[in-house]
């Protein structure tokens, strides 16, 4: 008796978890659907959620854009040959190059944080806050994957490469022929 009382205690706990598990199993599916990485030693942040919120900015603002501003075909090859990482710091480069020329272009010297100048050049309304939102997002990548609290995957450093070119596009609006190279 005391052999049987036991062996239900031992599995007392693993049972009613796996019950609660098949009760929910419908919201774990779609949980995890949504987990690109999972590390239990480090602390690890996937970016695809935070590439899904910029996205959607993108959609709300112009549907059409989504879908018609893919970075160029070129552009998306050559990003293929570099580690994804690389890509995601490269392109949020890129955006600071554009936006220092921009506020240099305004007078606005001495400007070292690019979300300083972001939000002056959104006063100045030569950026829409939608376009601001969508640096935020991708800022936020640039500073998780800069820091290694990130990995990206190839599919995603291409997500960020997509929305970095709406920026760009966005941004170049107000450059000179000369200042867009």
């Amino acid at each position: 008796m005391d052999l049987l009382s036991s062996v239900v205690a031992s599995l007392a706990w693993p049972l009613a978890i796996v019950a609660v598990a098949w009760m929910f199993k419908d919201p774990i599916t779609t949980l995890m659907d949504k987990i690109r990485k999972a590390s239990f030693g480090g602390v690890s942040v996937e970016i695809s959620g935070k590439l899904d919120d910029a996205e959607k900015i993108v959609q709300e603002e112009a549907p059409e854009q989504s879908a018609a501003s893919d970075a160029n075909n070129d552009e998306r090859k050559e990003a293929l040959q570099y580690p994804p990482d690389y890509v995601v710091i490269n392109e949020w480069r890129s955006i600071e190059i554009m936006l220092r020329k921009i506020a240099q272009s305004r007078g606005m010297t001495g400007r070292a944080q690019s979300r300083m100048t972001i939000r002056d050049l959104m006063k100045m309304d030569l950026i829409k806050p939608t376009t601001v939102a969508l640096m935020d997002d991708l800022a936020a990548i640039r500073n998780r994957v800069a820091h290694g609290e990130a990995e990206v995957s190839q599919a995603d450093a291409l997500r960020f490469l997509d929305l970095a070119s709406i920026v760009k596009a966005d941004l170049s609006k107000h450059l000179s022929p000369f200042e867009n190279e």
